[in-house]
């Protein structure tokens, strides 16, 4: 997952952790990269707004690779932004403030739920 507030970055990693996924967190793009080089995401939860590489642009990265689902995170709310997002090949799109329950089932919706979280 890469977000480059610290507090959100912390709340996602602790909500995954929480759900039986082993996280690797990055603040900013080239980090989120370069962790999906070393071990290939089950998922990835990404901010829009972080870094270069944006959100957006990781998201092309990783599907030009191979297919993973990716949950976008934005706090900007307008329809360029979700059709930029599924253009990119993101699986799903989410406003912050969010909800923990509307992450998980945007998470569940295309990955398995893992036995821990059950």
């Amino acid at each position: 997952m890469a977000e480059d507030e610290p507090d959100i970055r912390l709340l996602v990693a602790t909500l995954l952790e929480r759900w039986g996924y082993e996280v690797a967190a990055a603040a900013d793009g080239h980090q989120a990269l370069a962790l999906a080089e070393r071990r290939w995401p089950v998922v990835a939860v990404l901010d829009v707004s972080m870094p270069p590489p944006d959100g957006i642009e990781v998201t092309r990265r990783l599907q030009a690779l191979g297919d993973v689902p990716v949950i976008l995170l934005t706090a900007h709310v307008d329809e360029h932004s979700a059709a930029r997002a599924a253009e990119a090949g993101a699986s799903g799109f989410l406003t912050k403030p969010f909800r923990a329950q509307a992450l998980r089932k945007a998470i569940w919706s295309v990955v398995p739920m893992t036995p821990e979280a059950a």
